[in-house]
């Protein structure tokens, strides 16, 4: 997935990518502006953005779960099968496509 999302990355190194320039002092800045922007907070912007991208990768490939984790940018996929069990409500094999026998 490459770019901002798929990286463990810290507030600041997020913010410098979206042009918003930061001193220590300020770091609270970008997530005030995730929030205003969003609604929410920018571990929730990141993790809805990882979850449609997963969900996206899923229904179109042929990935293995493990790699579709990797793909986001989780280090393993146990917390992405745990987010897509809260926020969407089931687990990654749902995401699939249904197969017709035959």
């Amino acid at each position: 997935m490459g770019g901002i999302i798929g990286k463990n990355t810290t507030d600041e190194t997020r913010a410098e990518r979206f042009g918003i320039r930061c001193k220590p002092p300020c770091r609270t800045k970008p997530a005030r502006r995730v929030r205003h922007a969003t609604g929410g907070s920018t571990l929730a912007l990141i993790q809805s953005v990882r979850l449609r991208r997963a969900k996206a990768l899923l229904a179109s490939s042929r990935m293995t779960v493990e790699q579709v984790a990797a793909e986001v940018g989780y280090q393993d996929a146990t917390a992405p099968r745990r987010l897509m069990r809260k926020v969407a409500g089931g687990n990654p094999s749902q995401f699939r496509p249904a197969r017709v026998s035959g």
